[in-house]
């Protein structure tokens, strides 16, 4: 079943992200003359608002507000492994928290890091599946 074809559709152009780089091809095909009108429409529809919006785009760091590192902080153990890990995985690992649209999901991300960063290990969002065993979780850093 690995290597069957999908049966299922992919969502449509309307809710997907499109990535800095998917943006740049769109402007390489147009100056070329290669952008189909399928193309155009599908980049028409794509929301600014979901752009180049994976964490590895961004212009400027995912941050904590001071209070929630202040309560990371305050957690000595939680801290001191989180700040031991590499860059790329404390980047990633702060953009699953403040990337959130609800104050109550941030709150628990929150939660989640300091307590599995206080047990000395990742958060289980950045293991190969997500918490439910949904494939799509964070990608691991592999420590």
């Amino acid at each position: 079943m690995a290597n069957a074809p999908r049966s299922a559709s992919r969502r449509g152009a309307k809710g997907s992200n499109w990535s800095a780089i998917n943006v740049a091809k769109i402007a390489e095909l147009r100056a070329v003359g290669r952008l189909r009108a399928a193309g155009e429409a599908a980049f028409a529809e794509r929301r600014e608002d979901r752009t180049a919006v994976y964490s590895f785009e961004r212009a400027q760091d995912a941050e904590l507000t001071p209070e929630e590192e202040a309560e990371f902080r305050a957690n000595a153990a939680a801290w001191a492994w989180f700040s031991a890990r590499p860059p790329s995985f404390r980047k990633q690992t702060l953009h699953w928290v403040v990337a959130v649209k609800r104050p109550e999901t941030r709150r628990a991300h929150l939660e989640t890091l300091i307590q599995d960063s206080a047990a000395g290990r990742p958060i289980k969002a950045s293991c190969a599946t997500g918490p439910r065993g949904v494939a799509g979780g964070m990608p691991g850093p592999g420590v």
